[in-house]
C-alpha cells in the first residue's frame, strides 16, 4: 500500500525556499556594494548603496 504524499502540506519547503532567496539577495546586495566601493565597477557609490538597500528591502518584504 503506497502513501500519496503530494497532498500533504510541508511548511519546511516554503521556509527553505524563502531562506535560499533571502541569502541570495543579501549576498548579491553586499557583493554589489563592495564592488562599487573598491571601484571594480564604475558607479556612483551612493547609487550602489541605494540599489543594495533596495535589494535588502525586497528580501525583507519576501519574508513577511
Amino acid at each position: 500500500m503506497a502513501i500519496n504524499l503530494s497532498n500533504i502540506y510541508f511548511p519546511e519547503n516554503i521556509y527553505a525556499a524563502w531562506l535560499s532567496v533571502s541569502f541570495l539577495l543579501i549576498t548579491l546586495s553586499l557583493l554589489f556594494y563592495h564592488m562599487a566601493r573598491v571601484s571594480s565597477i564604475e558607479m556612483n557609490t551612493k547609487l550602489a548603496g541605494t540599489y543594495s538597500v533596495l535589494l535588502i528591502v525586497i528580501e525583507y518584504q519576501l519574508g513577511l
